[in-house]
């Protein structure tokens, strides 16, 4: 029995590159073209896929290594950016604080609390699972693409079959 492309271990290694990349703070701005990061991950996890096989990779393998790729990376970009953003708290209160006293009367009790430094992780919570989720879907898409654009790339062909006499 032929055995199969490592999918797992291409994805999870260009999923914590491309996840890395998305989730430290500069770096990750690269993602607003086209997540790109993120096609390059499953671009990686293509040829990751390819090299440590010696077969022919089907297409379909590239677009879920691609799409697991994707996840990973989701996973790990969120985990990074939750410290940034917790670090962040004390800034984002002094622009609320600027913002409400030019143009309001001050700081609303709940947005306060809410921006202190440890209501400020806790209060977000339900915000960062529906990023982190949105994020999944949106990584895996085009992490898929990337798979699929790796698996053009770095395609093996097909030993020509000799005909048998």
């Amino acid at each position: 029995m032929e055995e199969k492309p490592d999918i797992l271990k291409a994805s999870l290694i260009a999923g914590a590159v491309a996840g890395v990349l998305s989730g430290l703070p500069l770096i990750g701005f690269v993602n607003v073209c086209f997540c790109l990061w993120i096609i390059l991950g499953g671009i990686l996890s293509s040829y990751i896929l390819t090299s440590g096989y010696p077969h022919p990779v089907k297409s379909g393998d590239h677009a879920i290594s691609g799409l697991l790729t994707g996840v990973f990376a989701a996973i790990i970009s969120t985990i990074i950016e939750i410290p940034f953003m917790a670090v962040s708290a004390k800034f984002m209160e002094r622009v609320f604080e600027s913002i409400f006293r030019d143009y309001g009367e001050g700081i609303p009790p709940a947005l306060q609390e809410a921006l202190s430094h440890k209501g400020f992780t806790l209060a977000l919570i339900p915000f960062y699972v529906a990023g982190l989720v949105i994020t999944m879907v949106i990584y895996g898409i085009f992490g898929a693409i990337g798979g699929l654009i790796g698996g053009a790339i770095f395609k093996k062909q097909t030993p020509p079959s000799v005909p048998q006499q």
